[in-house]
C-alpha cells in the first residue's frame, strides 16, 4: 500500500482510525507528541484505502484536558457499544487486507477501527516489572462497535467479532485490558500473560475473598 517505516522520535504517538462520513469511508490520523505547557498533536484525514488527496489538516497545541476528552463522543450516552481489541508487533499485509475489508463494511455511521501506535518509551521496560507484560506491542487495534437501536445489535455485533476473528492470525494475542468487555473473562489471562499467576497470588493475600471483584476480576489464586 505504499507505507514506510521511517524512524520517528519516541515521544510521537499516532492514531488511525476508519468510520464512515459523508464521503463514504474515509481514514484519519492523528499524531501527538509533547511540549512542556500542553499536548502538541496534528490531526489529518484522507481519502480511505487508496490514500488519496488530504481531506483537512489541523496542527496546534492542545491542553492535556482537550487531549483527554477528543475521544468522548465514543462514549456519548444513550449509543449502544460492542468494543473488541488486539494487540500487533507489526501490520502485516494480511491485516491490513481485513482492515480494508470491514471498513467497507461498516455496519453503522458510529462504527470504526482503530489503531493506537504505541511502540517507543512503552517498550523500554521488562515484561515484569509492571502488570502489563506486552512490551513489544507497536500497535493496538480497537474495533469500536456502536449504533442506536437494539434492532441493529446483532449486525453490529457480528461485524465486530467477524473483524476480531479475521484478524486474530495476525495479532499477538494479548490484549490491554481496559478494552476488555464483560463477554471477554477467558482473556484475562492473556491481558497479563506471565504475570497472571504473581498477580493472582497478590490477590490471594490482600484479597482472599474476592471482594474486590468488579469489571475484569483476577481471581485470587485457591
Amino acid at each position: 500500500m505504499g507505507l514506510r517505516r521511517d524512524p520517528v522520535p519516541q515521544w510521537l504517538q499516532a492514531y488511525l482510525c476508519h468510520r464512515k462520513s459523508r464521503r463514504g469511508v474515509q481514514g484519519e490520523i492523528i499524531a501527538r507528541g509533547q511540549q512542556k505547557n500542553g499536548a502538541f498533536w496534528s490531526r489529518f484525514s484522507w481519502k480511505s484505502i487508496h490514500f488519496g488527496k488530504a481531506l483537512g489538516e489541523f496542527i496546534g497545541v492542545q491542553p492535556y484536558r482537550s487531549w483527554q476528552q477528543a475521544f468522548d463522543p465514543l462514549l456519548a450516552p444513550g449509543a449502544r457499544n460492542y468494543w473488541k481489541s488486539h494487540n500487533f508487533t507489526d501490520l502485516s499485509d494480511g491485516a491490513i487486507e481485513m482492515v480494508v475489508k470491514y471498513a467497507g463494511n461498516l455496519p453503522s455511521p458510529h462504527c470504526e477501527i482503530f489503531f493506537g501506535q504505541i511502540g517507543g518509551a512503552t517498550m523500554r521496560p521488562a515484561a515484569d516489572s509492571a502488570a502489563y507484560p506486552h512490551r513489544n506491542t507497536m500497535y493496538v487495534c480497537n474495533v469500536h462497535g456502536r449504533w442506536e437501536t437494539p434492532a441493529e445489535d446483532r449486525k453490529g455485533m457480528e461485524w465486530a467479532r467477524g473483524f476480531f476473528r479475521d484478524t486474530a492470525p495476525h495479532a499477538t494475542g494479548g490484549v490491554y485490558v481496559n478494552f476488555l468487555t464483560d463477554d471477554d473473562p477467558d482473556r484475562i489471562k492473556e491481558a497479563y500473560g506471565p504475570n497472571f499467576h504473581r498477580l493472582s497470588e497478590i490477590k490471594k493475600k490482600y484479597d482472599p475473598q474476592n471482594l474486590f471483584r468488579t469489571n475484569q476480576n483476577i481471581r485470587p489464586t485457591q
